[in-house]
């Protein structure tokens, strides 16, 4: 009778999905994605409506605000909001914010 040498072990679905993000290489990818798709439980659902564009790239948050003295004030704020955002994601996603 052939032994079979595999291992079998049992993965919650949350750490297989972890496995798979790390052995695929898109953790960080995933990452800035999420970002983005919380960005209304960052920064609330009035600036979250004025909000008309946001993406990321390479650790840089683009976002593009239709009100200009709100953007000002995010402006001012912005390191603020970077550390918020990187203390919920417990990860250091965003290096700098930039607001079009």
């Amino acid at each position: 009778m052939k032994k079979d040498s595999r291992i079998h072990k049992t993965l919650k679905v949350d750490e297989a999905v972890e496995a798979m993000l790390d052995s695929l290489g898109i953790r960080h990818k995933y990452n800035e994605s999420r970002v983005v798709a919380r960005w209304e439980d960052f920064v609330g659902k009035t600036i979250a409506n004025l909000t008309s564009e946001i993406y990321i790239r390479k650790g840089i948050l683009f976002i593009k605000i239709s009100s200009a003295p709100l953007k000002h004030d995010l402006f001012t704020m912005r390191k603020d909001l970077k550390n918020k955002i990187n203390k919920e994601m417990e990860s250091e996603i965003v290096r700098e914010i930039i607001f079009l």
